[in-house]
């Protein structure tokens, strides 16, 4: 068999294969700011994080969703004076859930909750012309539910094991607005040992011994960036 026949064979192939895999089709960006509120004895801490998502459709059988989006990004800031600073997850990891993500329209959990206000209804049809009424609406949706993320506090900062739960010792507000800033970028700053961390658990890695907090073995580095450190980061 010559060259010309292989290469026919495989483009025909190919052809027949192509409508099988899940494809995309266009792509949809938009930014947003995620705004966290801790209510403690009447006094207000918050702190926001600007994110970007590119929603992309997808197509053909091997599709899991009708729409993939994927989101950069990192946690939120949030400085709560001498009580020290929380962070607000871009995921969610609640007691007995583990770590969760967003399955649904686009396996992100923001994203998902943006389509659904806008739309008014949990379909997944049109969603990136929900998504665009977004962009354009300049309006704050409280972000409530099943899909919240988690935000937490360190014991010690220095001490990464030392991190638990906020969300059930004070009232917590998340908000969702459109946005026209940069992504984030400082989380690296405000966690010095995040940057050793990104790709492994809180604890290390190693088995989480009796006692210990079980948090650190489901968390890693890359519930606080989608992105690595640069290389001027210690």
């Amino acid at each position: 068999m010559g060259i010309r026949s292989t290469f026919h064979y495989s483009m025909l192939a190919f052809a027949f294969l192509l409508p099988l895999s899940g494809c995309s089709i266009g792509e949809t960006r938009f930014s947003y700011r995620i705004t966290t509120e801790i209510y403690v004895n009447g006094h207000k801490f918050s702190g926001s994080a600007v994110r970007q998502v590119s929603l992309r459709e997808m197509s053909g059988p091997m599709a899991t969703a009708p729409y993939r989006a994927r989101m950069h990004g990192e946690a939120v800031v949030i400085d709560m004076g001498r009580l020290g600073k929380a962070f607000t997850l871009l995921y969610r990891a609640e007691p007995d859930e583990g770590l969760t993500y967003g399955d649904g329209c686009t396996g992100d959990a923001v994203t998902n909750y943006i389509i659904a206000r806008m739309k008014r209804n949990a379909g997944c049809s049109n969603a990136a012309e929900h998504i665009e009424h977004f962009k354009n609406s300049k309006i704050a949706l409280e972000f409530y539910g099943e899909t919240t993320p988690t935000t937490v506090k360190f014991t010690n900062l220095d001490h990464p094991e030392s991190i638990d739960y906020l969300n059930k010792t004070f009232k917590i507000r998340y908000f969702i607005s459109t946005s026209e800033a940069d992504v984030t970028r400082r989380i690296f700053s405000d966690i010095p040992w995040l940057h050793r961390l990104f790709k492994k658990r809180l604890d290390g890695g190693v088995l989480v011994p009796a006692g210990s907090n079980p948090l650190s073995s489901i968390i890693g580095g890359e519930e606080f960036s989608t992105e690595p450190p640069s290389n001027q980061q210690p």
